[in-house]
């Protein structure tokens, strides 16, 4: 068996990158010639995070935005998986584009990671309307058909509803104000009372209803499954590449998820409740810079934790860095403390400044309370609508799709190459100060797959 190759069909080429559950390699399928990423980690530990991690793509694989698994598998003395290789993730290219992305860009990412496909426009029942109540979808009601009923007399009243919905109705729409308290929580946008063509101030019966099933993506569907992912940040999603290898602007374009090595299930597989509360004296999970305040003060995680990293994660790309990115203590512990009390003294200031959105977005997924159902299509209709007061359109042309200014396409696509490689060292070899360096490179990967391979025949 040759030791460069895994399942029989993936051979081993060029290291990618190093982390806490193992080294991944860039590889190709020795018959297709398709690129894939093969993911190594000695299987040296009854418990295996790759295992595990195999198996939860394997559940989730077929969603929308989840690589697939290719094979998976122990040889030798490596526990191995074999994905879809992608391009650069997020983290990448934002500092392919200098540390800054346009607002557009922003929207996009929220719009895929957020929730579902939006519902089409409401064909509203014709007027009068005699029945003076308002349906919603509950956030905290595990089934989201499941509505409730808000007296028409309480105004201003908030929820989502689409701009059709708006405009047939003639309701006035307002700046997003703070999120209303626990039992109000669904309702993300005020509006005050409307008369309609007959003269009355009625309400119709069903302003906003989710009447059909939509494709889910991202964060929803992870959820949708039961796990949570615990590390939600740029680093984790990944963006395709044409065959080309160039980075194009597409409608369809599809940003993907990856690394489930610290998802968990937030459901008892057995009974389908939730998990209890449990509180413990240790910092949970993930990266510090994108955690929960939740988790650094050893919460247990769950769904609205996913969004808050996911909150902290856009003002990241808005702002360029976030107020405790510097931090860093003497342990580990000491800096997840310290970019704890950072969290907590920034929160009241964190969203000064940005669109008014995403000062919602975050006090909401702030009051979420630990089993509440997030009200995901609310939120991706509040960074709609943000989108459609700009004037911004999603045509998948993202910031480092598009040329910036003086720079043509092929460069632009040359710079998203090399953001592709990732931490791959890109060197030429038309001097001899290069060629040594390619060189070292090359001796260092024939090392590492040297042990690979002294391992597989130990």
């Amino acid at each position: 068996m040759d030791p460069y190759t895994f399942g029989g069909k993936y051979r081993l080429e060029e290291e990618i990158a190093i982390g806490g559950c193992g080294t991944v390699f860039q590889g190709v399928h020795t018959i297709a010639g398709k690129e894939v990423a093969i993911k190594l980690e000695p299987a040296v530990a009854k418990s295996s995070p790759l295992k595990q991690e195999s198996k939860i793509y394997k559940t989730l694989m077929g969603g929308p935005g989840v690589p697939w698994i290719n094979w998976s598998g122990k040889q030798g003395d490596y526990n191995v998986m074999v994905i879809d290789l992608l391009g650069p993730s997020l983290e990448d290219l934002f500092r392919m584009c200098n540390r800054h992305f346009s607002l557009k860009t922003i929207l996009m990412l929220a719009d895929q990671l957020v929730s579902t496909l939006l519902p089409p426009p409401l064909m509203p029942p014709p007027p009068p309307y005699r029945n003076a109540s308002v349906r919603f979808r509950c956030a905290t009601t595990r089934l989201s058909t499941t509505p409730i009923h808000l007296p028409a007399s309480m105004t201003p009243l908030l929820c989502v509803a689409n701009r059709h919905t708006f405009s047939h109705y003639g309701l006035a729409l307002a700046a997003p104000s703070a999120v209303l308290p626990s039992a109000q929580r669904p309702f993300l946008y005020p509006f005050s009372p409307f008369r309609s063509s007959a003269g009355s101030s009625e309400f119709p019966d069903c302003l906003y209803s989710r009447t059909a099933s939509f494709p889910i993506t991202r964060i929803e569907y992870i959820h949708s499954r039961d796990f949570v992912h615990r590390d939600i940040k740029p680093a984790n999603f990944v963006v395709p590449k044409a065959a080309d290898g160039s980075l194009s602007a597409s409608a369809d374009y599809v940003v993907n998820v990856i690394d489930f090595g610290l998802a968990k299930k937030f459901r008892d597989p057995r009974t389908g409740a939730h998990i209890p509360y449990h509180q413990d004296d240790h910092h949970g999970v993930g990266t510090c810079l994108f955690a929960s305040l939740n988790t650094h003060v050893g919460i247990e995680a769950s769904r609205r934790d996913d969004l808050e990293s996911l909150a902290y994660m856009l003002i990241y790309f808005l702002r360029g860095t976030l107020p405790w990115r510097k931090l860093k203590g003497e342990t580990v512990s000491e800096t997840w403390d310290l970019i704890r009390d950072k969290k907590l003294e920034t929160e009241p200031v964190l969203t000064v400044g940005l669109p008014a959105e995403f000062d919602v977005f975050y006090r909401y997924v702030r009051s979420l309370e630990f089993e509440d159902l997030p009200d995901y299509e609310g939120l991706r209709a509040l960074f709609r609508t943000l989108a459609e007061r700009q004037g911004i359109v999603y045509d998948g042309a993202f910031d480092w799709c598009v040329p910036r200014p003086g720079e043509s396409r092929s460069s632009s696509e040359d710079a998203s190459g090399a953001a592709a490689g990732r931490k791959r060292k890109r060197v030429c070899r038309s001097c001899s100060a290069c060629a040594a360096a390619a060189e070292r490179a090359a001796a260092v990967t024939a090392t590492k797959k040297a042990a690979v391979v002294g391992r597989g025949r130990a």
